[in-house]
């Protein structure tokens, strides 16, 4: 095991060759026997499951700081730092590192895929007398603790991103509760200066009307999604077959004008309903519909996706099981929504818009920060 290897990338003070170990002689492993039977509100240690804190024991805990690894079933071969003095569920593993450092070790299971060392049928398992054989290419300790330390700086700028952007969210997530009047009310806690008149209750067939165009080859397809509503733009042809049931005869089609609304009639009840924000075509599962003129209608792209009016749309669905609800058009119409005047609706979108901005401008330099770290640990490793 000699094989002299070198990453692209390096800091510039070392120099030797990196040398090939084995995971068992770079850590030791522990099991637990662990259930949430050990869980003890006046426990002195943090007991924790595959995902989260669950709660206090007074079990033996592992003296050292210590890298849990789920050992069977789903999430296997994930690993997560935790700290020296806490216990983990009979689930987990604990692999705690020797003649090597710790952050580097992390490192290292972490970018291991573990589903080529799996074994058992339907809960699939990993053992370490079989992973601990696996061979690694390492450095000098020196080494390992400068890149350890520079990946972990490195993660906790990204998990601070991810609290920031998580905090955004939930901030957007109050304003719409706020910002709209709750129900049997028809003014909002919170709104704009100038703003006086109480909110007008509607039914969706006051406020819209069925549009029945069709399509043609020219027009991009667009989807609803119960996360982010109409898509801004065509689908590629893989993403395509996620969400579009495709035919070749795109005369059946519907055609799709800016501020449409647009609803996936098998998943409304679920949230997929939203506002078109280009000219397009959609599926002939979907419906779509022309807004009057009492609707700014970006403004009901947040109006019609609140829990609420989803809530009332899912009681005016029907089919056998929820699997086969649908919503029709003949009772869209019937869906319950308030909305204040013109004006007041354009002050909310685009302030909820400046903060949707702001959560994608976040979510967009998260995503930058964890390519940039996938391309380091291809180049700082061998």
């Amino acid at each position: 095991m000699n094989n002299v290897k070198r990453p692209r990338i390096r800091f510039p003070e070392f120099t030797d060759d990196w040398e090939q170990r084995k995971l068992n002689k770079l850590a030791e492993y522990n099991s637990s026997p662990l259930t949430v039977n050990d869980i003890d509100d006046k426990g002195d240690y943090d007991l924790y499951d595959a995902n989260i804190l669950i709660g206090k024991t007074n079990k033996s805990p592992l003296a050292d700081d210590y890298i849990s690894i789920i050992k069977d079933g789903a999430g296997v071969g994930r690993v997560r730092k935790l700290p020296k003095n806490t216990c983990v569920l009979g689930t987990m593993g604990a692999i705690t590192p020797h003649n090597c450092d710790y952050n580097f070790l992390f490192l290292l299971l972490e970018k291991t895929d573990f589903t080529k060392l799996t074994s058992g049928g339907t809960i699939p398992h990993i053992y370490f007398k079989q992973y601990g054989e696996s061979v690694y290419s390492v450095p000098l300790l020196a080494e390992q603790i400068k890149i350890g330390k520079y990946f972990s700086n490195l993660d906790n700028l990204i998990t601070l991103h991810l609290r920031k952007l998580d905090m955004i969210k939930k901030y957007k997530e109050g304003l719409l509760q706020k910002m709209f009047p709750k129900i049997g009310e028809t003014v909002p806690e919170i709104r704009f200066r100038g703003f006086t008149n109480p909110w007008k209750h509607h039914k969706m067939g006051e406020l819209y009307t069925e549009r029945n165009e069709r399509g043609n080859d020219g027009l991009k397809i667009l989807s609803v999604s119960i996360h982010t509503g109409v898509s801004d733009g065509a689908l590629d042809e893989k993403s395509l077959g996620k969400y579009v049931k495709r035919s070749k005869d795109k005369s059946i089609y519907k055609h799709v004008y800016t501020g449409d609304l647009v609803f996936n009639m098998m998943r409304a009840w679920q949230g997929a309903i939203g506002v078109a924000k280009n000219e397009g075509m959609i599926s002939p599962a979907y419906i779509s519909a022309i807004p009057n003129n009492e609707v700014y209608p970006l403004f009901m792209d947040y109006a019609l996706r609140r829990k609420s009016v989803i809530s009332d749309i899912n009681n005016l669905s029907y089919g056998v099981t929820d699997f086969r609800k649908r919503l029709y058009w003949d009772s869209f119409v019937k869906v319950s929504c308030i909305i204040p005047s013109i004006d007041e609706q354009k002050k909310i979108y685009n302030y909820l818009k400046s903060i949707d901005n702001l959560i994608a401008f976040h979510q967009r330099k998260l995503e930058k920060m964890k390519k940039m770290k996938n391309g380091l640990l291809q180049q700082m490793f061998v």
